[in-house]
Formats: structure tokens, C-alpha cells, sequence
């Protein structure tokens, strides 16, 4: 119907709506080279709309009504946007225990990027220990721990995540020292 149609008779007029569309603009709070333009139509449910955050590792990440408020299950696009995936490091508990695995020697607070580097190390304890043995939270996987190994190694190893608590156990290597007496006579200790 248009503005010159006549109307003879009873008629039933239907009236058709198109949504507006909008533009939301995505960025990253980490990787600035980061920008896509989506378009959605009023209305939407943004959760419905926006496509999965980058990911980045050691990080969380959820999406931000202009890099602030937090994108929920009832936002709704209303105009144009702009959205930020904004990123919070990963903080990972790890208790250190001495060679009889019961007995807590630290507790550490490890990031991405944090080496373990405990190879050799007292960890607070008199003790020098030799390696370092990692084991799943349910400790039925283990991996020794490399001289400069990177937490995220381990996270990746076992799925740890930001809630899990990572038990990193002392060893030491068999030792034997042998000793002389003036006449001669070796003495071992093992």
C-alpha cells in the first residue's frame, strides 16, 4: 500500500516492520590490532550476536559494553556499540610439599609467563632438593618439572585452571658417600 492507494471497502491493513540495524564494534583490551565490525539488529540479545572473545593464554576474558560493564544474558543492542573483550590474568595456587608429599614446605601465587624455576632450590626449607615432580589434581598424571619451566606448561599438561591447586612435590636422586680411613678402609653412606 502507498500513500495513493484507496481504500474501497472493509480492508485489513497489516503493518510490516524492518529492525535497524547497528553496528557493534569489537576491540581487545590486549591486542590492539584487534577490530571487527559486526552488524545486529535492535532488539538482539548481544549474547546471541557477538562472537566468541579471542582467547588468550593465562588469561580470562569476557566482553564489556564499552570496555566497562560486563556483557549479560538480558543486554540487549540498543544502538550502536562498542564492545571490548576485556582480559584478567590467571593467578594459579601452587603448594609446594617435601619429598614424603604430605608435608606443605610454600605456597606460591604463579602467572603465565612466571617460570616455576625451583630446580635445586630450598623453597624455604634447609633443604636443597635435586628436581621437582608436578601431579594432577586428581594425582594420577605426573611430570617432572623442567629447570625453567613456564606454569602455563604445567596448566596446559594437566587442564589445570584458575581454581584448580597444583601440588609440586620435592625429590631428591639417590646419594651415596664414600669415605677413607687413614688405613685404607672405605666406609659408604647411602
Amino acid at each position: 500500500i502507498d500513500a495513493d492507494y484507496i481504500i474501497k471497502g472493509e480492508t485489513n491493513v497489516v503493518a510490516k516492520y524492518t529492525p535497524i540495524a547497528y553496528t557493534l564494534t569489537l576491540t581487545s583490551s590486549e591486542d590492539l590490532s584487534y577490530s571487527e565490525t559486526i552488524s545486529a539488529d535492535y532488539g538482539k540479545l548481544l549474547v546471541d550476536v557477538l562472537p566468541e572473545a579471542p582467547e588468550k593464554t593465562g588469561y580470562t576474558v569476557v566482553w564489556k559494553i564499552d570496555g566497562s560493564q560486563e556483557v549479560t544474558e538480558s543486554d540487549k543492542v540498543t544502538g550502536d556499540m562498542a564492545i571490548q573483550a576485556v582480559y584478567t590474568i590467571i593467578t594459579y595456587r601452587v603448594d609446594f610439599y617435601d619429598t614424603d608429599g604430605t608435608t606443605l614446605i610454600s605456597t606460591r601465587y604463579l602467572t603465565s609467563g612466571d617460570q616455576i624455576s625451583v630446580w635445586g632450590s630450598s623453597i624455604g626449607s634447609e633443604t636443597v632438593y635435586d628436581y621437582w615432580i608436578a601431579y594432577s589434581e586428581d594425582g594420577t598424571k605426573s611430570s617432572e618439572v623442567g629447570e625453567y619451566e613456564d606454569i602455563a606448561s604445567l596448566v596446559e599438561k594437566f587442564g589445570f585452571d584458575e581454581n584448580s591447586i597444583i601440588k609440586v612435590v620435592a625429590a631428591m636422586n639417590d646419594r651415596t658417600i664414600t669415605w677413607y680411613d687413614l688405613d685404607g678402609t672405605s666406609h659408604s653412606l647411602s
